[in-house]
């Protein structure tokens, strides 16, 4: 049975989500795990949690506490925003929606879990792009840790670094957002059939572009293995100073941060 258009949409941007956390985090994951809700009431199989992170997977910023080095569980949800009953509030201010999405989820997982054992997270996406609190404080915890882990004695500051990878996080979770919708919309029952095959993970190589599909990690076209783009991203980090370091408003330092990454 084809598979409705929400549900394609969530696993697309769970599916980038994953590859960000292994890329930016360097750290392993649990993709749809029931293990934190095995002392709940009820069948531990009528909950799961999208991505379940290691204690260490953050061992700077500890997510939102660097003091509490627990277990992050993960939940992904994306939500339609013109639908009639969210109209208004989208109108209003997008990030309306977010915060009710996340108040629900944290209501439906609310005494299931070890508050002790595990952190909760939802990483809540509307599709107009808008992300809620908690994700925006995932994205910039994944990109402090990066920046920690890439910054070297007389390169770029960790804060260039940062701005660097939140906005590359920002762009590959945006791309997979708006490629999950323009294949439900362009193409239907069709995608969705295609939705419901085992997906291999596409991946784009950063030396010649080329979208590759392929598990090597081995470009098909030149042969360029993907590992973290060091010399780039130290490029770009360099670029990223210089923009910081101009007197000018912080909007248009945004705006060519943005402009740096694309």
């Amino acid at each position: 049975m084809p598979l409705a258009h929400d549900t394609i949409v969530h696993n697309n941007i769970k599916r980038a989500t994953q590859r960000i956390l292994r890329q930016y985090l360097k750290t392993g994951l649990v993709d749809e795990d029931h293990t934190p809700f095995l002392g709940s009431a009820g069948p531990p199989a009528n909950r799961r949690m999208d991505i379940v992170l290691p204690a260490d997977a953050f061992p700077v910023t500890g997510y939102n506490d660097p003091t509490r080095q627990l277990l992050i569980m993960m939940d992904v949800t994306c939500f339609e925003a013109q639908v009639a009953s969210r109209a208004q509030k989208t109108a209003a201010g997008p990030e309306r929606c977010c915060r009710d999405q996340e108040a629900a989820k944290s209501t439906h997982y609310s005494g299931h879990y070890d508050q002790n054992c595990y952190k909760p997270a939802t990483l809540a996406i509307g599709s107009f792009g808008s992300i809620g609190e908690q994700g925006w404080k995932l994205l910039e915890a994944v990109a402090t840790e990066y920046a920690s882990r890439m910054s070297v004695p007389g390169g770029a500051r960790p804060k260039a670094l940062t701005g660097i990878a939140l906005a590359r996080l920002r762009s590959a979770l945006s791309a997979a957002l708006h490629m999950a919708a323009a294949d439900t919309s362009a193409n239907g029952p069709v995608a969705a059939t295609a939705a419901a095959a085992p997906a291999r993970t596409q991946w784009a190589c950063e030396n010649c572009t080329l979208i590759n599909d392929s598990d090597s990690g081995t470009c098909d076209a030149c042969g360029e293995f993907q590992t973290a783009d060091a010399a780039r991203t130290q490029r770009q980090a360099a670029a990223a100073d210089a923009i910081l370091a101009m007197d000018i408003e912080s909007d248009k330092k945004d705006a060519l941060l943005w402009a740096l990454c694309e």
